[in-house]
């Protein structure tokens, strides 16, 4: 693994994300205060670490959430992994 120090500003804006951009101190304090490790997903698996990844702020709306699991349901079904499973015996 290669370890290199990059620039926030050289970072892109992820496309269609569910959150909105805040910039405030405390926005500022959090990205000056966590080290990242970047690794080359597919824009499924990003999304759904993404998702992941903010779901717990504080201050998001409700309709952020919404769009946030909806694009997490899609990566996922885009993945082929099973949610969930309904098994129905019959005698």
């Amino acid at each position: 693994m290669k370890i290199q120090e990059i620039k926030i500003k050289d970072c892109i804006v992820f496309k269609d994300n569910p959150f909105k951009i805040r910039d405030t101190l405390d926005m500022e304090l959090l990205i000056e205060s966590i080290p990242a490790i970047v690794e080359e997903l597919s824009l499924d698996e990003s999304i759904i670490m993404l998702v992941d990844a903010n779901l717990h702020r504080e201050g998001q709306l409700p309709s952020e959430k919404g769009f946030a699991y909806k694009m997490k349901l899609d990566a996922i079904k885009h993945q082929g992994i099973v949610v969930f499973v309904k098994v129905t015996c019959s005698h």
